[in-house]
């Protein structure tokens, strides 16, 4: 997998916030704020959920659940 620095550095401010905002949340609720900030972060960008995806090195229909943070019967690609 080839490093990319943004998606890297969104991660680990994912990591550190996470503990701060969701260490009350039942675990529905801190996936789908995994989920909203994974989507948010993307549309900063400015990409594609197909354009994550190939940066991510994974299918756009995985990312679309991961941002969806339903599942794949539940995910509603752009």
């Amino acid at each position: 997998m080839v490093f990319c620095p943004i998606l890297g550095a969104f991660f680990i401010l994912l990591y550190h916030e996470r503990n701060d905002l969701m260490s009350s949340q039942n675990p529905a609720t801190q996936l789908m704020e995994v989920a909203s900030r994974i989507r948010d972060m993307r549309e900063l960008l400015g990409y594609s959920m197909q354009k994550m995806a190939e940066l991510t090195e994974i299918s756009e229909e995985l990312y679309c659940t991961y941002e969806s943070g339903r599942g794949a019967s539940g995910c509603c690609c752009d």
